[in-house]
């Protein structure tokens, strides 16, 4: 349990590390001047090139829907152990509102993804 729960928060990270890089994955398909590869870089030095796990297809708007739908479904994955083990009221009552609201999120997301890639036949 405590092994899934750790590969699960360094999947939460990448995710956080993709979001933080979106608007120079968005550039990257441009010619940049010199020294913008170096800015394309967020915060923890990661590029959109490296993040181990994610699918990228040079489409943003999928590209983050995708992404999206699995960092939910990771918060879910996450409450439901809270909700199997976790004893505080106001944590499980977290777990159970991320539950809800990312199930929903999730369904949103599986729309979006479905009629997009309806599009592109």
């Amino acid at each position: 349990m405590m092994k899934k729960l750790m590969k699960q928060g360094a999947a939460c990270a990448a995710a956080m590390a993709f979001f933080c890089t979106v608007p120079a994955l968005a550039q990257s398909s441009q010619q940049q001047p010199a020294g913008a590869a170096q800015q394309s870089h967020d915060m923890s030095g990661h590029s959109g090139h490296d993040m181990a796990g994610m699918k990228m297809t040079g489409d943003a708007d999928l590209d983050f829907a995708t992404n999206m739908r699995s960092h939910h479904q990771m918060g879910i994955d996450m409450a439901k152990a809270e909700l199997q083990n976790g004893k505080d009221t106001r944590m499980r009552e977290t777990a159970q509102k991320i539950i809800t609201d990312q199930t929903k999120e999730i369904a949103k997301l599986d729309a979006w993804i479905a009629k997009r890639k309806g599009q592109s036949k």
